[in-house]
């Protein structure tokens, strides 16, 4: 919902002159808000005159980017990081017979210093966090943990990845050759992994994911280029 990103070319710790201004740290705060499901009921027979109610939910939280970056060109290295927290805003019911009612995004159970900023869950709330280091945009590794008291979920995840666009622009710089710089921009080679850990005997410990890539962008600036 928020983004304010802050920049800076100067750093007291560089004392040449020459490379002074060829080093750039951009930090990216951001702050996010949402409710899901807000409307009508939903029908599961069209021939019935009755709906239920949508499971409205809520969602909130905090990230950030940290990034010092060479020539504003390449990112030397790369921190993200985002906590929220999540509730089922259905009000509490004492009999099966009584309406399904909501709270209001405003009237929520979520203590955002505890639940968002701290990470800690409660019986009806869910957390989520993670943490990504990238170095050179070559290799990165991350964490992260789910947990959810009511649905016994408690979930730590870690994972790292490889990317061809730092290869690339390792490329560029080692051997002052612009055509790697080109294929930085137009070719986007990438494998991820990582891997699920609940503790236990729960079903999703030791669950793998694992991805292959191939992206490619601008491609109107590569049509353009080879017709002229």
């Amino acid at each position: 919902m928020i983004s304010i990103p802050i920049s800076s070319k100067y750093y007291s710790f560089i004392k040449n002159e020459e490379f002074k201004d060829d080093f750039e740290l951009q930090i990216i705060p951001s702050f996010g808000y949402s409710i899901s499901n807000v409307g009508d009921g939903v029908k599961f027979d069209v021939l019935s005159s009755e709906s239920d109610p949508s499971p409205r939910y809520l969602r909130t939280g905090i990230a950030s980017s940290v990034t010092l970056s060479y020539k504003s060109l390449w990112s030397i290295i790369e921190w993200k990081g985002g906590r929220s927290a999540s509730d089922l805003l259905v009000k509490p019911r004492y009999n099966n017979d009584d309406p399904i009612e909501y709270q209001s995004g405003f009237d929520n159970d979520i203590d955002f210093i505890r639940n968002v900023v701290l990470s800690k869950p409660d019986s009806s709330i869910q957390i989520y966090r993670g943490d990504e280091w990238t170095l050179f945009e070559i290799y990165s590794f991350r964490f992260g943990r789910e947990n959810d008291i009511t649905g016994k979920v408690n979930i730590t995840s870690a994972g790292y990845g490889y990317n061809s666009t730092g290869l690339f622009k390792l490329l560029y710089f080692m051997l002052d050759e612009p055509m790697f710089k080109k294929l930085s921009e137009y070719i986007v080679i990438k494998y991820d992994h990582s891997i699920l850990d609940e503790g236990g005997w729960h079903p999703l410990s030791n669950t793998k994911f694992e991805s292959f890539s191939v992206t490619f962008n601008n491609i109107d600036r590569l049509i353009l280029g080879l017709l002229k």
